[in-house]
């Protein structure tokens, strides 16, 4: 009876763990945290996320367990799943459409419409 308990006792902290540990699988990662766009590049011409307006403004959030919130202006998206392997960040917009970000280790680039969008990681 008492190996029973303690076989029981056992899986269910084995269980526990792994299911606590599944919630946060990029824990460790370098991408977790609040990034917004430091500046754009089109057309080989620079500008600083400070010369533009506040609908030009965009956020990207990565939490730890693997969702993420991205706000680009006044539109924002919060809840949505994203990834992190080989140096690039996928988040999905929506069931049909991602947008990927490359890390070089300090920065998360992506391209839109033709113009380059740079993301520095807010302190």
């Amino acid at each position: 009876m008492k190996k029973t308990l303690a076989l029981v006792l056992a899986i269910v902290l084995i269980c526990g763990s792994l299911i606590a540990r599944s919630g946060f699988k990029y824990a460790n990662s370098p991408v977790v945290g609040t990034w917004k766009m430091k500046k754009s590049i089109e057309d080989g011409a620079t500008v600083d996320a400070s010369q533009l307006n506040s609908d030009a403004d965009k956020v990207l959030k990565l939490n730890a367990n693997g969702k993420a919130m991205i706000r680009d202006g006044m539109t924002s998206i919060e809840g949505i799943p994203w990834e992190f392997e080989e140096n690039v960040v996928r988040v999905w917009i929506d069931d049909s459409k991602t947008r990927d970000y490359v890390f070089d280790g300090k920065t998360l680039t992506f391209e839109q419409s033709g113009v380059k969008m740079i993301l520095e990681k807010q302190k």
